[in-house]
């Protein structure tokens, strides 16, 4: 793939996303690419968020954020921008009517002026959130959304493998128990 957004070349993200995906660890290549998306976009913030089924939730994976601290809060579906993109499927920014008062009391706390979150779809279906703030009145453009929305569709195959196999491991250390306990 050699996707462009402008003068942004994709391969980049690439390059990145197939170094990290070796790794086979989602929070290091999701803080690659919040940090990739910063710089790009010249925002104080990027987080990604990634859906929890079994608790129905949005958790972080990575927020690169200095005013963030941790634990990182999780978000549901529907509650602010970033829940708001998960649940509706589609890329919003604060001046969608997104406002920063809508979203959790930390994000209110943190007095987040400008916001955009794009989701990020694996087989058509949002299976996570790309999350970029500002502390000061910003318009996120549609060239801003196109970055996120690139960066999105590079990391979204590998997380839901890094998923997949994650779930594997457990099932795989649930039949061992149980195994043992047979014995037993």
């Amino acid at each position: 793939m050699d996707h462009k957004v402008d003068n942004v070349p994709a391969t980049a993200l690439e390059a990145v996303l197939a170094a990290a995906s070796a790794l086979l660890d989602p929070e290091k290549l999701a803080g690659l690419v919040v940090d990739h998306v910063k710089q790009l976009l010249g925002v104080d913030g990027a987080a990604l968020y990634w859906w929890d089924a079994h608790e129905e939730v949005l958790t972080a994976l990575a927020d690169n954020d200095q005013r963030m601290q941790v634990p990182i809060p999780v978000i549901n579906p529907g509650q602010g921008i970033a829940g708001r993109a998960f649940s509706e499927d589609l890329a919003l920014t604060t001046g969608d009517g997104g406002e920063p008062d809508e979203g959790p009391t930390w994000m209110r706390e943190l007095r987040i002026r400008s916001g955009a979150a794009v989701p990020i779809r694996v087989e058509g279906r949002p299976r996570g959130v790309l999350v970029a703030r500002s502390y000061a009145e910003r318009e996120f453009t549609a060239h801003d959304l196109d970055v996120m929305r690139v960066a999105g569709e590079q990391i979204a195959p590998t997380l839901a493998n890094m998923g997949l196999l994650a779930r594997a491991q457990r099932e795989r250390n649930v039949a061992h128990a149980l195994a043992e306990l047979m014995r037993a």
